[in-house]
């Protein structure tokens, strides 16, 4: 059996993301150390409500399948990117 190795980076830096917000905020494109990054899919996404504050926590990858976990935090309305996979 073959194993799959990864490269995971812990990033935990404010992002711009160009979002679709329909019945819940959906990473189309984000922008990072000035490149710009399309999301091809959204792979997992969940909520977690911390006191009042509530975050939306998005798994995405690119067009050459990197990963990318993102939050965003609807009392700021600010998206943060957590960690990247390569």
């Amino acid at each position: 059996m073959e194993m799959i190795s990864t490269n995971s980076e812990r990033v935990d830096e404010q992002v711009k993301v160009v979002t679709a917000f329909t019945s819940k905020p959906t990473p189309l494109l984000l922008e990072w150390r000035g490149r710009r990054i399309a999301v091809k899919r959204v792979n997992l996404y969940f909520q977690k409500k911390v006191g009042q504050r509530l975050f939306y926590y998005f798994y995405v990858s690119d067009t050459s399948d990197n990963g990318y976990k993102l939050c965003f935090d609807t009392e700021s309305l600010n998206w943060r990117l957590e960690e990247v996979t390569s």
